[in-house]
């Protein structure tokens, strides 16, 4: 009964059961709005429309994370330009209303960082979010980014300073990064953290909750564990073993991206101008908006040609990626 409800669904013919059974099944809500896309359609990455816009602004980083999915460290040197920065977002707002992550490498290293915060909330984007290790966030930067009421998401891997330094490779870092969020939590911001989970900190990851929620104050639901993503540097990292965390969500995204009924997608945009269908699918790029515009990108994406379908390739997709969407979109788009 349900697999011919569903294919009167999507042949157009309408059919209440698939009503019932997503009452009675909420992990299926949305179901009975669903359409068929073509492999390759923008429709597949967007959705009903963009929700999430992730900004790398630069790759230069002023740690060197041992898993860092996007190679970023002191010695890298892509920096968005600003210009090229309030484009992208405007053309963002003609496809959606999108959360904006300004992220990196570390967005504080970019030296436009308080006009590219201060355009996006100027031009009415959904909200901003600034994912960051904290090292730079002093009181005179801070003080610069409070009238745009930006979010914020720290990285950190321990409430252990040896564990937590280890893993950035720089000294006195977790003391830093602390301090922070308690500058951001002084200023009355909104603090999220992400904590990559590997071996390396896997053994300290209960006593680490409890010291977000306990010394710092911040709620579980404000705190987002994923295991380590296989890109980059994250390839030659053990990840946690018999360790099973639920997440929802990427560590870098926001605790709820659109509504019950729809699903709303994700585009990344790397400090090099590469677009891609989400910040881990480093292999997937959409074009380049050096060359060409954000939506003349995503127009061009109708003609994207098609994958071989592959057993061992879809496999590859579901382990490298803890999104379902993004597993599929990945593997349509030929990861």
């Amino acid at each position: 009964m349900f697999a011919q409800a569903l294919l009167d669904h999507l042949n157009h013919k309408k059919h209440m059961l698939l009503h019932q059974i997503e009452k009675n099944n909420p992990w299926l809500a949305g179901l009975s709005v669903s359409k068929v896309v073509e492999k390759g359609d923008a429709d597949l990455i967007l959705g009903a429309s963009l929700g999430m816009l992730f900004i790398e602004l630069t790759s230069r980083c002023n740690e060197r994370c041992i898993h860092c999915y996007a190679d970023s460290s002191p010695e890298r040197n892509d920096f968005l330009p600003l210009e090229k920065i309030k484009f992208t977002l405007k053309q963002a707002l003609d496809i959606g209303r999108p959360f904006i992550q300004f992220t990196g490498g570390d967005p504080l290293i970019h030296p436009d960082i308080i006009a590219a915060v201060a355009y996006a909330h100027d031009i009415g984007l959904q909200d901003i979010e600034i994912f960051t290790n904290g090292l730079l966030l002093k009181d005179t930067l801070l003080q610069a980014l409070v009238p745009y009421s930006p979010r914020f998401c720290f990285s950190l891997y321990s409430h252990d300073a040896a564990i937590h330094d280890a893993i950035t490779c720089v000294s006195g870092s977790l003391e830093r990064t602390i301090a922070a969020i308690h500058r951001v939590q002084t200023q009355g911001l909104e603090v999220r953290i992400g904590i990559a989970l590997m071996q390396q900190n896997a053994d300290s990851i209960v006593n680490t909750i409890q010291y977000l929620q306990e010394e710092l104050h911040i709620p579980a639901h404000f705190v987002r564990i994923d295991p380590i993503n296989t890109a980059g540097r994250g390839s030659e990292v053990q990840p946690a073993k018999n360790i099973h965390i639920k997440h929802t969500s990427s560590s870098h995204a926001p605790e709820k991206i659109g509504s019950q009924n729809q699903r709303l997608g994700k585009l990344s945009i790397s400090a090099n101008g590469d677009v891609h269908p989400c910040v881990f699918s480093r292999d997937i790029v959409l074009g380049n908006i050096h060359q060409h515009p954000l939506q003349e990108i995503l127009a061009s994406l109708s003609h994207a040609p098609n994958a071989e379908d592959s057993e061992a390739r879809w496999q590859a997709c579901k382990k490298r990626l803890s999104c379902h969407d993004c597993q599929i979109i990945a593997y349509h788009l030929g990861a």
